[in-house]
């Protein structure tokens, strides 16, 4: 792994939805539930000019879909509900210096405890992107 990336920590900053909870499951990592959209965070990679954040849904059976990888130079990014259902977020840094190679590290996941926290704790997290009702009352 580049040494310039051991600083990266995921963190769920802000739910930014309507009212959401969180619940414990019985894999030991924190689920939040939320309807519109999550802003994830990280620390400042060592020599890092820009990051990547990815979701990736999780379906029923366990498969993961990956969604296209998102750039940033900020070390937050607000990620708007691709659709309903389990997410894992993924992060990367990138550096990039005129005259030499561009380097990536490796991709981590919002699941791993080594690097995600749950209130300044060592934990992983997911997203759960809920599907509100019809505002209209029902089906006609």
């Amino acid at each position: 792994m580049y040494r310039w990336f051991a600083a990266l920590v995921f963190i769920l900053v802000v739910l930014l939805s309507t009212p959401a909870f969180t619940a414990e499951a019985t894999w030991n990592e924190t689920i939040y539930l939320v309807r519109e959209s999550c802003t994830v965070a990280w620390d400042v990679a060592e020599n890092a000019t820009s990051y990547e954040v990815k979701p990736v849904w999780v379906d029923s059976q366990g498969d993961k879909h990956q969604y296209a990888s998102i750039p940033t130079t900020n070390t937050q990014l607000t990620v708007y509900r691709p659709r309903g259902g389990f997410f894992v977020f993924y992060a990367r840094s990138l550096r990039s210096a005129p005259g030499e190679e561009d380097q990536e590290s490796p991709w981590i996941a919002s699941t791993n405890p080594e690097y995600a926290t749950v209130n300044g704790q060592p934990k992983g997290w997911r997203v759960y992107f809920e599907i509100p009702p019809p505002a209209s009352g029902g089906i006609d």
